[in-house]
């Protein structure tokens, strides 16, 4: 009887087909049953020649996680029509995504700049189904308003860290069918941030280093297309394998399934390895160390690494850089009581001011080493409080 119904269905195809052209359109396929995709394979063998276009789509990663523990029976479908007529794939993600972005942002009118339309691609990479919910979901929150011409405008206080509901519930769905073990890795994979070492990842999570490198190249990668491989490095001794999420949004998602105690536990442990990997090297790191410490509830360590990022800032002339760095490190380091050098405030300080007059600030370079002084007396370091005077008199 099955065999009745798709021969009437390539009959009905043919009859359309013979008075026009005919598109026909099916979405979804990764939820299609057995029977449906046997019927699409019938009618790929049978309308060949016809004035009919079959177009199927379907997400791979959801075709490759299968169905159970069994192969997913759209894969036999697709494998065998592309014996049969050579290459009929088109990977939509090849697509200028962020011409769509900015196509989108300009269906509506607005005012909505490069940095914003920047930082929308960024969070969804092009994703059409993210990037229409991220965006509806910003004006639904009213982080973007209608000014007094209609025109769409960005609220000061724009979060992008809430997910809509949509995109969440897709994410959740597509990690929870993973095995636990992966979404572990995951999950401390997203501590250390959009992209991450496979190495790093290993040694914290406790596992062998080439399981976790076919995990991710293997599973994570080419069937799950979860993350992507970015490239490799020699740091010393030791080897470190680069990934990236592919959306930035998966690394939030998975960020926020963690509790606050145990995203600064990893922070710590994340940081503490890099240094040991990075070990005299660790300089070049500084930034990425500080905030690690930063998250983690380290001052002590968080201050220290602030300070030669600025350090190295400042080193290659990137001053506003530089000057923000060494004011996030003076902030930290007023609060901690044993730092690792009872002087460090006062040469944040004096390097903070130093970077404002090689920028021609010196109206908040002057500003400054008054602060300074302030913070010397009520401090009775007068060694600081010399040293701001000196600085103010130079």
């Amino acid at each position: 009887q099955q065999s009745n119904l798709f021969a009437q269905t390539t009959r009905l195809l043919q009859s359309v087909a013979r008075r026009q052209p005919l598109l026909l359109i099916v979405d979804d396929l990764q939820w299609a049953d057995s029977g449906s995709l046997s019927l699409l394979f019938h009618l790929g063998r049978h309308l060949h020649g016809q004035r009919i276009m079959v177009i199927g789509i379907y997400r791979a990663a959801e075709v490759a996680l299968g169905r159970g523990r069994e192969r997913h029976p759209l894969e036999p479908v697709v494998n065998e029509l592309q014996r049969i007529y050579g290459d009929i794939h088109i990977q939509l993600s090849q697509a200028d995504s962020r011409h769509f972005v900015d196509a989108l942002i300009d269906s509506e009118p607005n005012q909505l700049d490069h940095t914003f339309r920047d930082a929308l691609y960024r969070q969804t990479a092009g994703h059409p189904l993210f990037t229409v919910e991220m965006l509806h979901g910003l004006q639904e929150r009213g982080d973007l308003v209608r000014n007094e011409q209609g025109e769409w405008v960005e609220n000061p206080r724009l979060d992008w860290g809430i997910l809509p509901a949509r995109v969440e519930g897709l994410i959740k769905e597509r990690i929870q069918r993973l095995p636990a073990h992966l979404q572990e890795l995951l999950q401390i994979a997203s501590v250390a941030g959009e992209s991450f070492c496979a190495e790093i990842i290993a040694h914290v999570q406790g596992s062998n280093e080439r399981e976790i490198l076919a995990r991710l190249g293997t599973i994570l990668d080419r069937q799950q297309r979860l993350i992507s491989v970015q490239g490799s490095q020699q740091v010393g001794s030791t080897p470190l394998s680069h990934y990236r999420f592919r959306h930035i949004l998966f690394q939030q998602y998975l960020y926020n399934t963690l509790d606050p105690i145990q995203r600064s536990y990893l922070h710590r442990a994340i940081a503490n390895r890099l240094v040991e990997c990075y070990g005299s090297q660790a300089n070049i790191i500084a930034a990425q160390l500080a905030r690690h410490y930063t998250l983690s509830g380290d001052t002590v360590e968080a201050c220290h690494w602030l300070a030669i990022a600025g350090e190295m800032a400042a080193a290659i002339y990137a001053h506003t850089e530089a000057a923000a760095l060494y004011r996030r490190a003076i902030e930290l380091c007023r609060t901690v009581e044993q730092p690792r050098d009872p002087h460090q405030l006062s040469r944040l300080y004096r390097q903070l001011g130093r970077t404002l007059e090689l920028d021609a600030h010196y109206d908040q370079a002057l500003t400054l080493y008054e602060e300074m002084a302030a913070a010397a007396q009520r401090r009775g370091d007068r060694a600081m409080e010399l040293a701001s005077l000196l600085a103010r008199a130079t």
